[in-house]
């Protein structure tokens, strides 16, 4: 193969690395004159090489003097190519991306007069793409000018492949492919900053597999491996290729989602648990997820303190039954955390309403009144929601000019609402759970006649639920007595069970002053039951169903 030049005579001798022009000799010095043969010779040990013999012009856009027909096999490109048809290496070779850097360490080296060595990416005729190392050096006049820059370029894509590969491995999670913290830790400052300057949020999400360890100890942990790269996967599909994924350990998988404000993190956290509850039922495994998320800046400025705040949101998403929690207050605790509900209760005898049973629900219907319970329970908040439902039922039964209301509510409750004040001309009946007179009666009797005191009636709420609360029925003397609709079922389906409780109701009368009220009818059998044991005041679905009232 011959060199390509854009004169006729052979290449110059400062085309050649300069340690092969020191053995060339020079003539002027009596060496002997280089012959043609020579040149050739150099020529074809030049093609051989796995690479590119170059000379560039000093101009930027590096217009070749000199390129070896090793350019070829490294670029896809001729020499003719670069010599007479105009393509330009430095310009339309050489990766838009590394194209810059490149050319600013290759110049700062010219300037200070040094070899230089650069690795960077180009891009072949047939677009793909090489990682190539170029070494060179600038050629100067007596007077220090640059008149050239010559030097070789090799293809090193396989070197490099390897050392990316070595570097990703190192960042790597063996196990699932996603990120490590230490590569986290790495990033993430960088990330933050980035988001100061631009102003911009940053949701954190760490997620949590529900149960995962009963996998484990049921199927073993080959296959707990195999889900969790499942569940990774599952992660990286509902996230976006610019978010930071990374597993924190164990089960624990961190998101971090850049450019996006808490109702995104919400969106995302909610699709990942969708997915994986999908892939999960596709298995027949019944796994799910919590997730807490903090979001910068609101809940943090440094990455600590962020990854610290979504763990305390993952523990209240876990224990409130949520499973996705923003922050690290628990719950926004006002009259807008619940809605009242008013089921009436009716006198069958005379088909009149006796008053209303206020009842308190989730507002956004999604839990029922225990559900909703055991949530503010594990979050340490269960006396604040009793003590919000009982002064904003009253409340509303207040502004609705109810003439009767039966509010449920404990005794201890009672001990710290004593601010609480009847609204005049309303009675307001407190139903007392018959499991709770079974405890601490004497302290709980003390706070009943505070409470008759400022005018507040009582009821036993649940008798006949398999509890005895005759000692505190006697002593208490409540004004009403509600039965429990345990005893309503019996009562309905067995007779020697309803003589039972008709005597047992009779015994009852003379301490419940006002009435006796079956709760829970919802059949026109079990009505008629109570009304053969002498009830007349009921209240359930069948008489009317919990509603707002306006």
């Amino acid at each position: 193969m011959s060199v390509r030049s854009r004169k006729a005579e052979s290449p110059k001798l400062s085309a050649v690395p300069a340690r092969a022009r020191d053995r060339r000799g020079d003539a002027s010095r009596g060496a002997a004159p280089v012959q043609r043969t020579d040149a050739r010779e150099l020529a074809k040990l030049m093609s051989h090489l796995p690479g590119m013999v170059y000379r560039f012009r000093t101009d930027r856009d590096g217009t070749m003097e000199f390129v070896s027909d090793g350019c070829l096999d490294l670029t896809g490109y001729r020499a003719a190519d670069f010599l007479d048809h105009g393509v330009s290496y430095r310009q339309q070779v050489v990766h838009p991306d590394d194209r810059e850097s490149a050319w600013r360490n290759i110049r700062t080296a010219l300037r200070e007069k040094r070899a230089f060595q650069v690795v960077y990416r180009i891009r072949t005729a047939d677009a793909s793409e090489k990682w190539v190392s170029e070494q060179g050096r600038g050629i100067f006049a007596p007077d220090g000018a640059l008149t050239g820059v010559e030097g070789f370029v090799s293809d090193v894509s396989e070197c490099k492949r390897a050392e990316l590969s070595l570097a990703e491995q190192a960042v790597r999670d063996v196990l699932t492919g996603l990120y490590n913290r230490r590569y986290f830790d790495e990033q993430i400052a960088s990330e933050l900053a980035r988001a100061r300057r631009t102003n911009q949020f940053v949701a954190f999400l760490l997620c949590d597999l529900d149960r995962f360890k009963s996998i484990n100890d049921t199927k073993g942990h080959l296959a707990g491996d195999e889900i969790l790269r499942s569940v990774a996967r599952t992660i990286q599909s509902c996230t976006r290729g610019t978010d930071l994924i990374v597993r924190w350990g164990g089960d624990e998988i961190v998101v971090v989602l850049t450019e996006t404000g808490q109702a995104g993190g919400l969106i995302v956290g909610q699709r990942i648990r969708r997915e994986l509850r999908r892939m999960s039922e596709a298995r027949g495994l019944g796994l799910d997820m919590s997730i807490g998320i903090a979001m910068y800046p609101e809940h943090g400025e440094t990455a600590d303190a962020l990854i610290r705040l979504a763990d305390r949101a993952l523990y209240i998403a876990k224990k409130s039954g949520d499973k996705i929690h923003i922050g690290e207050e628990h719950y926004r605790l006002d009259e807008q955390a619940i809605k009242v509900v008013f089921q009436p209760v009716v006198d069958v005898w005379s088909d009149q309403v006796l008053g209303h049973e206020a009842l308190s629900r989730d507002p956004q219907g999604r839990l029922s009144i225990l559900e909703l319970f055991k949530k503010y329970h594990a979050v340490g908040q269960l006396d604040e929601l009793k003590r919000i439902c009982f002064v904003e039922q009253l409340r509303v039964a207040a502004e609705l000019k109810l003439s009767r209301v039966f509010l449920n509510v404990d005794l201890t409750s009672l001990e710290h609402l004593d601010s609480v004040v009847k609204p005049p001309g309303m009675d307001v009946i407190l139903e007392i759970s018959e499991v709770e007179a079974l405890h601490d009666v004497e302290n709980h009797l003390a706070i009943a006649t505070k409470w008759r005191a400022k005018g507040f009636k009582f009821a036993i709420d649940d008798f006949g639920a398999g509890f005895v609360s005759l000692p505190f029925i006697a002593r208490l003397m409540p004004e009403y007595i509600k039965i429990d609709r345990s005893l309503v079922i019996q009562s309905a389906s067995s007779d020697t069970f309803k003589g039972f409780s008709r005597h047992l109701l009779l015994a009852l009368r003379m301490y419940a002053t006002e009435g006796i009220i079956a709760e829970g009818i919802e059949t026109e059998k079990e009505l008629q039951a109570m009304k053969g044991i002498g009830i007349f005041l009921v209240q359930g679905f069948l008489l009317g169903k919990p509603k707002e009232m306006t």
